[in-house]
């Protein structure tokens, strides 16, 4: 369930539907969101809002970026997932399918 399923090439830029749970919500729920994963300065950003003129950043998240977990201890938490700060939380990605 939390163990990670990523395609060889994530992250790349483009559509992708992901499967995270967050770091503070009890009882870590799995949620699926389609977002958009672009690329800046080295760095892979995930743009979680779908607007009318294209896909933006949820409010606090511009400067926020993908990170690859190495984790020792138990379940949820998982080597291999990816993390990433959001403005209020932290959510852990356990999968990611292209669209």
């Amino acid at each position: 369930m939390y163990d990670p399923s990523f395609p060889a090439e994530f992250p790349y830029t483009g559509e992708w539907e992901i499967t995270f749970f967050d770091e503070y919500e009890v009882g870590h729920p799995l949620h699926t969101q389609r977002v958009f994963v672009a690329e800046h300065l080295g760095q892979y950003k995930l743009l979680r809002e779908k607007t009318r003129f294209g896909w933006d950043y949820r409010l606090g998240e511009m400067d926020k970026h993908l990170m690859r977990s190495k984790w020792k201890g138990d379940r949820p938490y998982v080597s291999g997932q990816w993390r990433m700060y959001t403005h209020k939380s932290v959510i852990h990605l356990t999968r990611a399918t292209p669209i």
